[in-house]
């Protein structure tokens, strides 16, 4: 019993960055500081202008939409107060994936 114990403990251990690795590849757990993009393709992206207007419906003024990478909008914009932010946008959605206070 002792032996098939450790036994399943040494294969669930092994199993686990695989599991771990397989999640960070799809983008589901990025690491931090990286935004979790869409991994749709293009084709089902939401239109530029369509995110636009999504953003200036929670606010923002919206100064530059851009992708930089495969899944993500980049978009320079202010916030009711005047902040200026850069936020990463799941390109399927527009969800915000990450943001951060522009100099």
């Amino acid at each position: 019993m002792k032996t098939f114990i450790t036994a399943a403990a040494l294969i669930a251990a092994m199993a686990l960055p695989v599991a771990a690795s397989e999640k960070n590849r799809t983008g589901q757990d990025a690491r931090p500081g990286q935004a979790a993009c869409s991994t749709k393709p293009a084709a089902e992206w939401m239109p530029i202008e369509q995110t636009t207007a999504k953003l200036k419906e929670q606010g923002f003024t919206v100064i530059k939409i851009e992708t930089k990478r495969a899944g993500c909008y980049e978009a320079k914009v202010t916030d009711a107060k005047g902040v200026a932010l850069e936020l990463y946008l799941d390109a399927a959605t527009a969800e915000i994936v990450r943001r951060h206070v522009r100099n």
